[in-house]
């Protein structure tokens, strides 16, 4: 799994979202991520929660999108939580 990197052409220190298709980052988060450095290497992403559609909003619990700056050979999928450290309100 972790050798699509590789073949895809990621390069060390690009950024890498894991996230589920209904998982959606504000563009403007990912913005702040491509033009910073100095946040955590593995770092969860806060997204708000509905249930069916966007009028049943049910929370801000989502931990489970994370970013990470990739490094080969250290860098590997994952979908659980990886870290403590949290974007508030970031999709």
């Amino acid at each position: 799994m972790n050798d699509v990197f590789v073949e895809i052409g990621v390069k060390n220190d690009d950024l890498i979202i894991n996230a589920d298709v209904d998982e959606i980052p504000y563009g403007h988060t990912v913005r702040l991520l491509r033009s910073c450095r100095g946040y955590p290497p593995k770092l969860h992403l806060e997204l708000r929660n509905y249930l069916y559609s966007f009028e049943f909003f049910t929370g801000f619990e989502s931990w489970r999108s994370n970013v990470k700056t990739y490094k080969l050979g250290d860098t590997s999928y994952s979908h659980g939580r990886t870290s403590n450290d949290l974007l508030s309100d970031a999709g």
